[in-house]
This record gives C-alpha cells, sequence and structure tokens, in this order.
C-alpha cells in the first residue's frame, strides 16, 4: 500500500507540473495563471488521496476476509485418553496478528454415566470465557490451547464420557484494527463409540448427535 500510496503522490505531482507548465504559455494574466495553478493542484491531490484512501480500506478488508478465513479450531486428546482433559486451540494461520481476543467454549450436549450415581447430562450451556487475553498470535501458525471441559464439569464426578458436543468460540481484534471486533465459531464432536476422536462438525446442525447416545 505504502509503494501504491508514494507512486499516486508522484503522478499527481508530475500531473500538477505539467498543467503549471500547460498554463505558462497562456497569455492570461498572472492572477489568472495561478489560480488555475492552485485549483488544478489541489484537485490532482485530492484525487490521489482518495485512491489512497480506497487503498487502505482495500487492505483493511483483505485482511479482515484473511483472518477470518484462516484461524483454525483444534481438539487435541491427552495420551490418557480421557476425553474431559482435552485441550481446545485456536491457531492464527493468517497473514496478519491477532491482538486482543477472547476465547469461550459451549457444550451443546454432553452425557457421561457415573457408577454410582445419576448420568450426568448438560445440554445448551452458557458461553463459559476459558481464556481472555492480551498477548498477540502472530501470523503463521502461533496458537493457545486452553482445556475446556474440565471448567463445566469435575473430572471426579464422572467415571465415564459417553458423548461430547462442543462449540468453540474467538472474539478477536487484529492489530492493525484494535476497534473492529470480529467472531468466529468451531463445532466438534466425540463420542465414546469412537474412542473420543474429535471431529469437526457444522455451525448450524439443528440437533446434536448426543442426543442418540
Amino acid at each position: 500500500m505504502q509503494i501504491r500510496s508514494t507512486a499516486l503522490m508522484v503522478c499527481a505531482a508530475w500531473l500538477a507540473a505539467d498543467i503549471g507548465a500547460e498554463i505558462s504559455d497562456k497569455n492570461w494574466g498572472s492572477q489568472v495563471k495561478a489560480i488555475i495553478f492552485c485549483f488544478a493542484t489541489c484537485l490532482s491531490f485530492c484525487a490521489a488521496m482518495v485512491c489512497m484512501y480506497w487503498f487502505l480500506l482495500s487492505t483493511l478488508e483483505d485482511q479482515q476476509v484473511d483472518e477470518f478465513q484462516n484461524p483454525d479450531g483444534m481438539v487435541a486428546l491427552p495420551p490418557s485418553g480421557y476425553v474431559l482433559d482435552s485441550t481446545f486451540a485456536v491457531r492464527n494461520n493468517g497473514k496478519t496478528a491477532i491482538g486482543p481476543h477472547q476465547v469461550s467454549c459451549v457444550i451443546n450436549r454432553f452425557s457421561s454415566y457415573k457408577v454410582p450415581g445419576p448420568d450426568i447430562e448438560i445440554t445448551a450451556s452458557r458461553s463459559t470465557i476459558i481464556r481472555d487475553s492480551q498477548v498477540s498470535l502472530e501470523p503463521g501458525g502461533d496458537a493457545q490451547s486452553d482445556a475446556c471441559l474440565s471448567i463445566f464439569i469435575n473430572p471426579e464426578a464422572t467415571t465415564g464420557a459417553k458423548c461430547a458436543d462442543i462449540t468453540l468460540q474467538m472474539f478477536y481484534v487484529l492489530e492493525t484494527q484494535p476497534t473492529d471486533v470480529r467472531h468466529k465459531e468451531f463445532r466438534f464432536l466425540a463420542k465414546r463409540v469412537d474412542g473420543f476422536t474429535w471431529h469437526r462438525q457444522p455451525l448450524g446442525m439443528p440437533v446434536s448427535p448426543c442426543n442418540q447416545m
């Protein structure tokens, strides 16, 4: 953008100089020449500034599109295989640094059994913030990982989960646009019958697959 802006200013200056050379050959009064030259110069540089502003808006929009498409959400099952200790992560695969951001979890549905004791069923929980960070996520794969399920459920309160349907939410701003808050979500599902392998799911899925468990 800096190169394009500099080129525009050079073109505006060249155009103003060319207009000045044309005016100097005219058989007009000096005051008329000065007025016309000043008007043409102002018009040239104002047009260049409008183009520079358009370049800026286009660049900022490109950054937002890139960052919305490239941040990725992931879930990792720990070596123990205990689903409640799963680690949820967001990664910046874009080209612009993500500034202050907030990561939260929503349980769409969670079911488990406890022996002895009643089964645990959680449906449509409220969003719970797992990290409110001022530390930037740098472009090129910088990531942040946090636990999620253990915030909602005490790992000692259940002896075995059956199904977990989780939405990972991220609210963020870009370092270059600190006042424009954006939002992205990722949905994951893990079932006991699949060995709690986490799979991405459509955000708009109306009925949780855990309802069948």
